[in-house]
């Protein structure tokens, strides 16, 4: 901002000193310069400058510096103010009245600030909105660009578009204000600003989501496309360097293509989005531009038999699932023909139907929700692809473990269950699939189960429950054999001694003589 001269031409060393005290007083900070009155001819006069001059000086003065000259004095007659007047003089003031001249000053002062700041803020304004029609369509004529063009004081098209994303912005921002997010953001796009300000470049920066910049770039005319793309890439380093030396943020920066055109500027802002979400692949910190990136074919879509999933869950078998979803994880991460955002939503749909699998294999619903919500957290912000792996790993082994954890729960109490209910029923012919039925369970998974807790099968077991049995019987001679073997389980007298012989070592006959001689 042009700050407006004051020229003192005061002699008089009174005055001097009540000038220069309220100069200080009312903080004027326009630039005031003390002359010599016999130089007043030769001072380098502007429009909008001041001269203050002892009213014996007056005659010193031209014709325009006497339109722009303030008379002090220490008193005036009403001629002699009349006369001063006649000779075209701003105003004509006395010494003690110095007091109106700088508040008039800093009026005036705060006047032009605010008129200044009025035309930025409505330039500023003007492009914005022009840049926002531009990228999203919302102006198409020529002949309303143009004009638009002109009012927000636009001398050159921009051309091609850069697209700005604050690398591990949801990071820096979590449980943070919405002021604070946009401080971080606004503290970038002025440091961009500056950046291109310094280069010269004709250029507008607007917001476009709370992480991501965009440059609509007026480039200048180059001898081929070839051109526009190398000078577009050394700008945004420049740009990159910049930011995080001012700042230490670093950012990644996407560019689009070229278009002569400012109606296709659009497609450029399109590409550089495509670009700058290839850092998904690509790392953060980094300048990438369309046509760096490689023709992409169909998105690979994951199918995944969610029944098949469930069985090997109820039954346990985590070896196989552990294997299962280290090929879907190969898969989905070294594919990069996929789109990151197409990436999301299959990650999500399948964490998805493992949780939904895990709850219906018995893992806490609680648990299993919580996990997944806080999930949907990391997918929506996830940076890299690295990242997207170490989520998608590190989510469904937990709720793998929410699985194992609720079935070994489960698996204690189905056990209890099922030795209960032996102990009530020893002496009918019980089956396995029985008691898998009463614990609601697979009779193999019931199986495989009874023998890890047991340590022994369930045959053995039913088995030696009711030898144990029957040798309490054997030593009341009131029961006969055969009336043991079948309150023990057993309809056949001959069968019962063959298995009592076979875990006892002895024939029921001989247990029970050998315990009697014993006993007399």
């Amino acid at each position: 901002m042009k700050k407006n001269k004051i020229f003192i031409a005061i002699t008089n060393d009174t005055h001097r000193t009540v000038i220069q005290r309220q100069y200080k007083k009312q903080n004027i900070d326009e630039y005031y310069e003390w002359i010599d009155t016999d130089s007043l001819r030769t001072i380098p006069f502007q429009l909008g400058d001041l001269i203050l001059v002892d009213c014996q000086k007056v005659k010193g003065l031209s014709t325009q510096q006497m339109s722009e000259a303030i008379v002090v004095g220490k008193r005036f007659t009403k001629d002699e103010i009349r006369k001063f007047f006649q000779r075209g003089c701003l105003d004509v003031i006395e010494i003690d009245q110095i007091t109106e001249i700088f508040i008039y000053l800093k009026e005036q002062r705060l006047m032009r600030e605010r008129r200044i700041a009025f035309n930025i803020e409505r330039t500023r304004q003007l492009k914005t909105s022009l840049a926002y029609d531009l990228l999203f369509g919302g102006i198409m004529s020529p002949r309303d660009i143009w004009m638009r063009s002109q009012e927000c004081g636009l001398l050159a098209m921009p051309n091609l578009v850069f697209v700005v994303h604050i690398d591990h912005f949801h990071k820096y921002v979590r449980n943070k204000s919405k002021k604070w997010k946009w401080a971080l953001r606004n503290e970038v796009m002025e440091q961009l600003g500056s950046c291109l300000e310094g280069m010269h470049s004709k250029s507008i920066i607007i917001p476009v989501a709370p992480e991501k910049i965009a440059i609509l770039y007026a480039a200048e005319i180059q001898m081929n496309y070839k051109k526009y793309e190398q000078h577009a890439i050394e700008v945004a380093t420049l740009c990159k360097n910049y930011i995080y030396e001012m700042t230490n943020y670093t950012v990644t920066i996407g560019i689009g293509r070229f278009y002569e055109d400012v109606r296709n500027i659009q497609i450029s802002f399109e590409e550089a989005v495509k670009a700058q979400e290839n850092r998904f692949f690509c790392g953060n910190n980094t300048v990438i531009h369309y046509n760096q990136l490689k023709s992409t074919e169909e998105d690979m879509l994951f199918t995944f038999n969610e029944a098949a999933f469930i069985s090997k869950l109820r039954a346990c078998n985590f070896q196989a699932i552990e294997a299962e979803l280290k090929e879907l994880e190969e898969q989905m991460f070294t594919n990069r023909n996929t789109q990151p955002q197409m990436l999301r939503i299959q990650m999500n749909d399948l964490l998805s139907t493992i949780a939904r699998s895990a709850i219906q294999s018995g893992a806490d619903k609680e648990n299993v929700l919580r996990l997944y919500e806080e999930t949907q957290n990391h997918i929506r912000v996830f940076e890299n692809v690295e990242e997207a792996r170490a989520v998608f790993s590190t989510v469904s082994t937990q709720l793998m473990n929410e699985v194992s954890m609720n079935r070994s729960e489960q698996s204690i109490r189905s056990i209890q269950k099922a030795v209960q209910y032996i102990e009530e029923h020893y002496e009918h012919p019980i089956t396995l699939e029985e008691i898998a039925e009463h614990v609601q369970l697979s009779s193999n998974y019931f199986s495989n189960l009874f023998k890890k807790a047991t340590d022994t099968t369930f045959v053995d077991y039913l088995t030696n429950k009711r030898i144990e049995k029957a040798k309490e019987l054997l030593l009341d001679l009131n029961y006969t054999v055969y009336q043991i073997a079948t309150q023990v389980g057993y309809g056949d007298a001959r069968y019962f001694s063959r298995v009592f012989k076979s875990t006892v070592g002895q024939t029921p006959t001989q247990y029970r003589n050998s315990k009697i001689r014993k006993s007399i």
